[in-house]
């Protein structure tokens, strides 16, 4: 297993090296050698900042969903209107997922306050597909009878990750999953913009892309 990034900061490096342990071995492949190793700090390093395994990774945990929330916040400030800020979301969540998957598939197993973290998140998540759903029924592009508290419940789920996803296959899923999210929400026989240069149609249950 080859050792994290080393020009990353020591806690970028603690925390890309316990999601990779999580991943590949499980909560029980988790150690406090097996990370320090990992990520090429001094085990000695480690205890300083983290007593115990349980508290690496739910500082993991915490900070992996906060690098996300913000991640998020900045990507869709650089985007206009419902369409591609919902489908922005769509592929960084879906980017994301193929990293994190661990977490959520091991979540009963994780500490409570992890778990709560966890929930926490999903919460976010829901409320900024909530803004979205209201901005694009108010721009006319998503369907007049959406019902943005219920939908988004159902937008977030779809955007969990699966325990059995393939890192190799996320632009295939992102890009199938935003067909079928547009196709849903999407008001009947509405061209609006996506991204530079492309354009999404979505009539009645299909979303196609055409050249702008």
């Amino acid at each position: 297993m080859e050792p994290v990034d080393r020009e990353a900061t020591p806690q970028e490096r603690i925390t890309e090296a316990t999601l990779t342990l999580i991943a590949d071995h499980g909560l029980a492949g988790v150690t406090m050698s097996g990370v320090a190793r990992l990520a090429g700090v001094a085990r000695q390093t480690l205890y300083n900042h983290y007593p115990d395994v349980e508290s690496i990774v739910t500082a993991t945990i915490e900070q992996h969903e906060r690098l996300g929330s913000t991640q998020v916040q900045q990507l869709l400030a650089g985007y206009d209107g419902a369409v591609a800020k919902l489908e922005q979301l769509i592929r960084h969540s879906v980017a994301m997922g193929a990293h994190g998957h661990a977490l959520a598939a091991l979540e009963s197993s994780l500490s409570p306050r992890a778990q709560k973290e966890l929930r926490a998140h999903r919460s976010r998540t829901k409320e900024v597909v909530v803004e979205i759903l209201e901005l694009g029924v108010a721009e006319g592009v998503f369907r007049s009878d959406l019902d943005p508290e219920i939908d988004a419940g159902f937008i977030r789920e779809i955007l969990s990750p699966g325990p059995d996803q393939d890192v190799a296959d996320i632009a295939d899923l992102a890009g199938a999953t935003v067909r079928f999210v547009l196709a849903a929400v999407g008001e009947p026989r509405v061209l609006v913009a996506s991204q530079p240069g492309r354009r999404v149609a979505s009539v009645r249950g299909t979303a196609d892309e055409e050249e702008a």
